[in-house]
């Protein structure tokens, strides 16, 4: 005889958080509208008013404005914590698996130094925004913003979003951040394409038929779509990357430092056994930008919308300074160093918006020389971002 009170089936779903809101706290369904923010903004970027927003920033306004109405919670261990304890540490080996170092290095040639020094430029942008722009009003977060955002310069969002976590900043100083430096970003985009206005489209590739070649990263994809195997497969290692990397991190004693070992893993493996990983490139990809797009409803739906309006002007002026200046300093590059303006942009575009965006501009130009290089670049970012970030903390808390 079952004793009372328990009954059959199924047990009840536990409750995310306790609050008033609208989805009564029920965990499944505070899984079901994130990943449905994150479904329609993706869906969204394809109009073009939704290419000019971009998903990340569209699924953190989206996340904000739920938990303003009282549709989600600010606070859920539940579920916020496995998006940032898990789904995080899961993107980055996915994103890693063409991190090849010697194939980067062989491959980038003068845009990987035009790279380099947009970091460096990045760097110095920081430097001066922060001297600028303190970020007072946020207290012991204003030196954590700042070296996040510095590592989203560099790499991209998936570094802001792990140096946030590492550094413990609070959740509505994340999603403030975030949200102010996406409205940035979006007006960089705008700026960098009219800076590339004029830089002619490459003549097409032709085979001895006279038929257009597709470019190098076109013909990568055809090579290695996605399908179920492949997927499945990338999800297996980057699982086992996280594992490795979290095992490695506790053994010496740093819990903490799960995600730099994790990265750490990722790339030795990417330079270790390209062949082996090239065909989780792609599947790897599609399965980050899932994880993001969650990630980044969670995060606008853990923010505070009083706090973000105070901290708001206050970042997005930091954000300003800070891309402002990185753009000037890679346009001085461009002329005291005699790199092309093609090179300038597209490296820009690998530091401030990542891999991605960087091989899309290449291909939206015509120029499919440098759609791979534009990739592999943004990848390094990738590999190097977080860690510079880190280090940055120590620094602008000095200031």
């Amino acid at each position: 005889m079952r004793p009372q009170g328990e009954r059959r089936g199924l047990p009840a779903p536990a409750l995310a958080v306790s609050s008033g809101t609208l989805l009564g706290g029920s965990t499944w369904g505070m899984w079901s509208a994130l990943s449905a923010i994150g479904a329609a903004s993706l869906w969204a970027e394809g109009t073009p008013w939704g290419a000019t927003l971009t998903a990340p920033l569209m699924a953190t306004l989206a996340g904000l404005l739920c938990s303003a109405t009282r549709v989600l919670p600010s606070h859920s261990p539940a579920v916020y914590g496995t998006v940032n304890g898990y789904l995080l540490p899961l993107a980055i080996p996915l994103l890693l698996f063409g991190a090849d170092l010697r194939c980067i290095l062989r491959d980038t040639g003068r845009l990987l130094v035009v790279f380099l020094g947009g970091s460096v430029a990045t760097i110095a942008g920081g430097l001066l925004a922060y001297a600028l722009c303190p970020l007072r009003a946020l207290g012991r977060d204003g030196p954590l913003a700042a070296a996040a955002l510095t590592a989203r310069h560099i790499g991209g969002s998936v570094n802001y979003v792990a140096v946030a976590e590492m550094v413990g900043m609070a959740p509505a100083t994340r999603a403030a951040a975030l949200a102010a430096d996406d409205l940035v970003v979006t007006l960089y985009f705008l700026a960098i394409y009219a800076l590339a206005r004029r830089v002619p489209p490459e003549p097409a590739a032709r085979d001895a038929a006279g038929d257009a070649l597709p470019s190098p990263r076109a013909a990568e994809r055809a090579a290695h779509p996605v399908t179920l195997k492949g997927a499945a497969t990338a999800l297996a290692a980057a699982c086992a990357l996280c594992y490795a990397g979290s095992a490695a991190a506790a053994a010496a004693g740093r819990h903490g430092a799960a995600i730099p070992a994790i990265t750490l893993l990722s790339v030795a493996a990417a330079t270790a056994a390209p062949r082996a990983l090239r065909a989780l490139v792609h599947p790897g990809e599609v399965l980050a930008g899932l994880l993001m797009q969650i990630f980044f409803a969670a995060v606008g739906a853990s923010g505070d919308v009083a706090a973000v309006a105070a901290a708001g002007p206050a970042l997005l002026a930091w954000s300003a300074v800070s891309v402002a200046a990185h753009v000037a300093g890679v346009l001085l590059l461009e002329r005291t160093a005699g790199f092309t303006r093609k090179e300038t942009v597209l490296a820009s575009n690998a530091n401030v918006g990542g891999p991605t965006t960087a091989a899309a501009m290449a291909a939206a130009k015509g120029w499919p020389s440098a759609v791979l290089p534009a990739l592999l670049v943004g990848i390094f970012g990738y590999a190097i971002a977080t860690f510079i970030g880190l280090g940055m903390v120590v620094v602008y808390a000095r200031m």
